[in-house]
């Protein structure tokens, strides 16, 4: 986002949650769009089955990772599938109303463009999970999730301090055991290290060609 777009976001009101409140409840109907300025926030959707099907991280930014929200606004609630916002730390934030976000991107179309390009990036995400999973591929599963989440921390490629190999496991639906497994093993190969459950990424070439399946890793030994 430019920096007019910014400043401009900055003109709303403050917002404040506690680590672990609820920003936006399971099938509820988002009314607000929040601009974070402090913490990080969780988006997961979850079926009415309890099966969590989608993990997506927010965080102060330059860029459209640091509003929350719009994706929902803009997606129907329905009984299968519900949206869920968690504040991963204390959290503080810019909140615009439904009506003031629509005025905010009329005023900004790049915005707009952004945040289609990061839902395309999504999209395409979870089509190649998807694909991945049907063909039984775990490891480029999990590669591609990591890949995925990462972010800059200073001059540092980042995974989620927020989410360990257990939630890696969970959103994918596979096993911890074989979530951690391959942890390890692309850890072994070069491309990540893995430190009090902080996974920092060393050579992301070389995880996109785990990701993509282009080179195998053999996590079973």
């Amino acid at each position: 986002m430019d920096q007019q777009a910014i400043n401009d976001l900055k003109q709303y009101p403050l917002a404040t949650f506690s680590k672990g409140e609820q920003v936006l409840k399971f099938g509820e109907e988002a009314r607000y769009v929040y601009f974070l300025v402090e913490g990080t926030c969780m988006r997961k959707i979850t079926t009415s089955a309890g099966e969590e099907l989608f993990f997506e991280e927010y965080y102060p930014d330059t860029t459209v990772n640091a509003l929350v929200g719009p994706f929902v606004m803009y997606t129907p609630t329905n009984a299968i599938n519900g949206n869920e916002m968690v504040a991963l730390s204390a959290v503080r934030a810019h909140r615009l109303s439904a009506d003031e976000f629509d005025a905010f991107l009329d005023a900004h179309p790049a915005v707009m463009k952004e945040l289609l390009q990061r839902i395309t990036s999504e999209y395409s995400m979870l089509m190649s999970n998807f694909i991945s999973k049907q063909k039984g591929q775990a490891a480029p599963r999990v590669a591609g999730f990591i890949l995925e989440r990462a972010h800059k921390v200073g001059d540092k490629l980042v995974f989620s301090r927020f989410c360990s190999v257990s939630d890696i496991a969970r959103f994918l639906g596979m096993h911890r055991i074989t979530a951690n497994k391959i942890v390890l093993a692309l850890r072994n190969a070069g491309c990540i290290t893995y430190n009090e459950n902080v996974i920092e990424i060393t050579d992301p070439e070389l995880l996109e060609e785990y990701a993509q399946g282009n080179l195998k890793i053999d996590y079973k030994k």
